[in-house]
């Protein structure tokens, strides 16, 4: 448990850099624009949500649930019986910083925009992009697991 809780602390007072798509959505009253019946709106994938969801807990609140989701884990864990690793080799730290190395939240004022076709444009940071793997339009999230699994060891399998 003391393992989790470091690995967890680890990521606790990070600068995290993060780009929001907001919209705000209100009523016009005589054609002016009424702030007081104004909603900000996050996109959230594929639905906006109140800009307010988006704020992250107290740290106290965040550390909490934190230590309760590592309880929980450690108990599921030592009640049923766990499977050896298939790649002993795997490292995890690895992955996760490939991860971190070639991602990163586009300001869309300096991205590359292409419309990949479903109604919405995907902003990318051409800078961040690993040379050793082909460029596509609409960016491949299994593809970058992928690549962030075999930086940790797991050796491809040809596809």
């Amino acid at each position: 448990m003391n393992f989790w809780v470091e690995e967890v602390e680890s990521y606790l007072g990070e600068k995290q850099n993060t780009n929001i798509l907001l919209r705000i959505v209100g009523k016009l009253n005589n054609g002016q624009f009424d702030a007081a019946q104004a909603t900000v709106l996050a996109d959230n994938i594929d639905h906006d949500i109140p800009v307010e969801e988006m704020f992250p807990a107290r740290p106290e609140e965040l550390q909490q649930d934190g230590r309760e989701a590592v309880k929980s884990v450690a108990v599921e864990s030592s009640s049923s019986q766990i499977a050896p690793k298939l790649y002993p080799g795997y490292n995890r730290l690895n992955a996760r910083d490939y991860a971190r190395r070639y991602t990163s939240n586009v300001p869309h004022t300096a991205a590359y925009r292409c419309n990949c076709g479903n109604n919405y444009n995907v902003y990318r940071d051409q800078s961040k992009w690993n040379n050793a793997y082909p460029m596509s339009c609409c960016l491949d999230c299994a593809n970058f697991v992928s690549q962030c699994l075999e930086a940790g060891g797991i050796p491809r399998d040809g596809t």
